[in-house]
């Protein structure tokens, strides 16, 4: 797995040192909150992503997946080592289209042009 230095993974790490390995739960609360806060979408959207990206407890996947998505929603996201699979693409196209009026069309665009890239319109669409 790659080195995980973004926000979100920083403040796992802190978080695990704070509240202890054992509180998972009130680590899995801080992080939602913080990917809600840092995820460039309308704030609904914004939970929904975290409810399905950083279930309880939360792991290190999950970290890297949701540090991912916070990184395609900016823009600065690199295919190289991803640990997304197939569910989560096809969660982030159902959000994407379901929250597109109500986003900046910019992330829209980037996003969608990642998933078609990767093959997530096919026929049976």
């Amino acid at each position: 797995m790659a080195f995980m230095d973004g926000d979100l993974s920083r403040a796992w790490k802190r978080l695990k040192k704070k509240n202890g390995w054992d509180d998972t739960k009130g680590i899995a609360t801080e992080l939602r909150e913080l990917m809600i806060r840092f995820a460039p979408v309308p704030p609904g959207m914004a939970e929904e992503l975290a409810d399905f990206y950083l279930p309880v407890p939360v792991d290190e996947d999950a970290v890297y997946k949701s540090e991912e998505i916070l990184e395609l929603l900016a823009g600065t996201w690199a295919h190289e080592e991803s640990m997304l699979e197939e569910d989560d693409w096809e969660y982030l196209k159902e959000q994407v289209n379901a929250w597109a009026p109500d986003m900046d069309m910019g992330i829209v665009t980037d996003v969608m042009k990642v998933v078609v890239e990767r093959g997530g319109f096919s026929e049976e669409e």
